[in-house]
């Protein structure tokens, strides 16, 4: 956030924080589901998952593929620069592992729920509902709930309205529908 507003000189909405009881069950779930499945099970570092990503790294000669957990993801979005280095990687894996020692995964998956980028310079959930669809997150259809949660592997370049558009935002959105329904 801090690097999209001073670095890049972006304009950043205010963060509209809802608790984590008020955000519906089935966003919470299908997050996890998404985004990191094993959220429940690590302590902040999925350790397969980040050695898989460096070999395809090491076959592309350069760092595309991630493999962060959700705290991961939530650290580089308080702490660190959006972009993709082993330097910044290596320091995601440090902030992930002590707030999985201060935080309970609750209040992990409220910051992150709340702190997620939507779209540019829209963070937070509540504000991504309104930013997209013009209503608050309990409004939400469960279309529209699996149509903005797609979007989160790059907010800033999709949106959730055309992701027809886009082999990897239909599979994504596919994977929930086969899990999730209508």
């Amino acid at each position: 956030m801090i690097y999209r507003q001073w670095i890049q000189q972006q304009r950043v909405y205010p963060i509209v924080y809802i608790r984590l009881k008020d955000i519906p069950s089935d966003i919470r779930t299908m997050v996890i589901s998404l985004e990191d499945d094993g959220f429940y099970r690590h302590h902040g570092v999925e350790w397969v998952a980040i050695r898989r990503a460096f070999e395809r790294n090491m076959k592309l000669r350069k760092p595309f593929y991630g493999g962060s957990t959700i705290t991961q993801q939530l650290s580089r979005t308080l702490f660190l620069w959006p972009g993709k280095s082993y330097i910044r990687k290596y320091l995601e894996f440090l902030i992930a592992l002590e707030m999985e020692l201060v935080l309970p995964k609750k209040r992990i998956l409220e910051l992150y729920l709340n702190t997620a980028e939507w779209g540019p310079g829209i963070f937070g959930i509540q504000q991504g509902s309104f930013y997209h669809y013009h209503v608050p997150v309990w409004m939400l259809s469960k279309d529209q709930k699996m149509r903005l949660l797609v979007i989160l592997s790059s907010p800033v370049k999709y949106r959730p309205y055309d992701f027809g558009k886009l082999k990897i935002l239909y599979q994504r959105y596919s994977y929930l529908k086969s899990i999730f329904g209508e």
